[in-house]
């Protein structure tokens, strides 16, 4: 059995970058460089972004390498607690947004900003599927410590327009880490 995935065993080897100050001329910094940090990377590079992408171990390492990333709909708790909790066939409904019709999207579901807006249209694939998000900010915008306008964000779900420059009046939603909108910190995504 092969137990190092293809795609680390055929890079070479990396630049020691350990122990190096973090440019402070970026837009974004990615932490973790799994095949979502760096996808995340990628596109927001090829977007305008500059872009950090910070490593505590091997490039593609992890969860990455193992089957272990896993996209979840903003539910806290791992696919076996919830089938326990909730049983098999509540615990499918949970992680599985494909075919669901659109008047019955929830803020639970698959491409829902939380407390804020369900998607205009189911864009999920079928479960095992690849999803992919485009996802363009735009941060509140404040003069001085007063916010003069709301967040606002453009997402494309799997090649679907499912946000469109959708208002987001909250200062935190409820899986954010919390604190001051008008301080810069990262945006939280999940898939």
């Amino acid at each position: 059995m092969k137990t190092i995935p293809y795609w680390i065993e055929t890079a070479g080897s990396f630049p020691d970058r350990s122990g190096k100050p973090l440019t402070e001329d970026t837009d974004l910094v990615v932490v973790g460089a799994g095949l979502t940090g760096l996808s995340t990377a990628l596109h927001s590079a090829r977007k305008g972004a500059r872009v950090t992408l910070v490593e505590k171990g091997q490039i593609g390492s992890g969860a990455s390498a193992r089957n272990g990333g896993m996209a979840n709909l903003g539910f806290t708790v791992g696919v076996g607690q919830a089938i326990r909790r909730y049983g098999l066939e509540r615990a499918r409904e949970i992680y599985n947004s494909y075919g669901v019709p659109r008047e019955k999207l929830a803020l639970v579901d698959c491409g829902s900003i939380y407390d804020v807006a369900t998607p205009k249209q189911n864009a999920s694939k079928p479960p095992t599927v690849w999803q992919s998000f485009d996802i363009d900010f735009y941060p509140p915008k404040f003069d001085g410590a007063k916010k003069v306008a709301p967040a606002r964000m453009t997402v494309v779900h799997n090649g679907v327009k499912i946000h469109d420059n959708q208002e987001i009046k909250v200062d935190n939603t409820t899986a954010g880490l919390g604190g001051d909108p008008n301080t810069p910190g990262p945006i939280l995504l999940q898939g």
